[in-house]
């Protein structure tokens, strides 16, 4: 059993826009997959793999990866999120739309099973 997790993730107060499906895979070993769903086609790269690493107390971030750019995307204070919750994150790889080691806004739009 799954679970997809859309997110919104937008970065200058709206001027770019993508949309990111985690995949959380129950009883899996090793990192889960993340895919764009929707956005323009260079906002952000199409694909990796993701982790939800502690960061103190019940503090998380959701660290995105990709084999070429390596840690692509942070997703900071994301844990247990529901529809609607929101946060801040960073972005880090060169040569797309959002430019690189900026800050991003962060927004759950659906989960589902």
């Amino acid at each position: 059993m799954a679970e997809y997790t859309t997110v919104e993730i937008n970065y200058g107060a709206g001027s770019i826009v993508a949309q990111v499906e985690l995949t959380y895979r129950w009883y899996v070993p090793g990192n889960d997959p993340w895919r764009k769903v929707a956005g323009p086609s260079n906002s952000i790269p199409a694909s990796g793999e993701w982790e939800n690493r502690a960061i103190g107390g019940s503090t998380s971030e959701v660290r995105m990866y990709t084999a070429a750019d390596g840690l692509t995307i942070k997703l900071i204070n994301f844990r247990r999120v529901t529809v609607g919750s929101t946060g801040d994150g960073e972005f880090y790889p060169s040569g797309y739309l959002i430019p690189e080691f900026l800050p991003i806004s962060w927004k759950v739009i659906s989960i589902r099973r």
